[in-house]
Parts: structure tokens; sequence; C-alpha cells
């Protein structure tokens, strides 16, 4: 699943309207979003002149930023994390510090919920499970997001290579 601020360019990408979304510059192969494993939020929370509302990202107006997975994505995402054996997560759904955080904490609820073993990185991630109170229900927490990414992707880290 691709959340957060990274599943705009992905709806971009789809040829929807991301509004005045926070999109990065990186270009990138779209061939993968035709895998149906590669999921991407089917509703998000977006503000606009008109206030919040919930929709498809498809009516995205032009006004809009999108700021969270809407409740549609949290409640799709529950079938995945109930039969999951591992869950890896990097990063919050939505801009938790402007309080769209409702799919994170929906998400943060299910997986320390869940029995799969849960792996958690990211500063900011770590601090919206800290402040539900649920910490202690995953198996590992790391603040380093990056670094965690890094050592999957490559099975180290410039500072791991640095101590050999």
């Amino acid at each position: 699943f691709v959340g957060g601020a990274l599943a705009n360019d992905l709806f971009k990408a789809k040829n929807y309207n991301v509004g005045k979304s926070l999109l990065s510059d990186v270009e990138f192969d779209t061939s993968f979003l035709e895998n149906p494993k590669i999921l991407i939020p089917i509703d998000v929370e977006t503000e606009g002149p008109n206030g919040r509302r919930v929709c498809s990202p498809s009516e995205v107006t032009d006004d809009e930023v999108i700021y969270d997975a809407g409740p549609a994505t949290v409640a799709m995402l529950s079938e995945y994390i109930k039969e999951a054996k591992t869950i890896l997560w990097n990063g919050p759904f939505g801009n938790f510090e402007k309080d769209f955080a409702k799919a994170t904490e929906g998400i943060a609820k299910l997986v320390s919920e869940s029995t799969a073993h849960s792996v958690v990185g990211g500063g900011d991630t770590v601090a919206s499970i800290s402040q539900l109170g649920l910490i202690d229900k995953f198996d590992f927490v790391s603040t380093g997001g990056g670094a965690m990414l890094t050592y999957l992707e490559h099975g180290t880290t410039p500072a791991l290579k640095a101590l050999e």
C-alpha cells in the first residue's frame, strides 16, 4: 500500500487531479501501477475553500489539497491487516500536524490489534502511535525510517559500513 504524500504522485501518474497537493519532483516508471498488488487510497480527505470533505481521488478539485486517506481506505486495508503475517509501516497516512490523522489513527489501531509481526519506522509515524498510547503494541519501532528502508533495500547503511 502506498499512502501519505507519496500517493499524490501516484494519483497524478494515473491522471487524477491532485489540486494543490504536495508532489515530489521525481520522475518514475509508472508501469508498476498496473500491478493489482500495488494499492493506493480509494478515498481521500481534502481541504479547500469550502472546508474539508472525503471524496474519491478522481473527484479532487483544482483548489483542494489532499491531506489524508479516507475511511473507505482504512476499511479496505483492515482486511489486508487481518490476514497479514508481517506489516512494515513507514510514514503517516495523513498530515497529522494539520489535524488530518484519522487514517493514521485507524491503521495504528488495526495494526496494534493484529497478530502480525509489526515493524514501524519514521519519526512522524512513531510520534503518531506514541500519542495514541499504542507504541508498546508494536513489535519493532524505529524513529529512523529512512535508515530502516535503506537497510531493507541494501542490507546495510552507511553508518553500519563505517563501523565495519
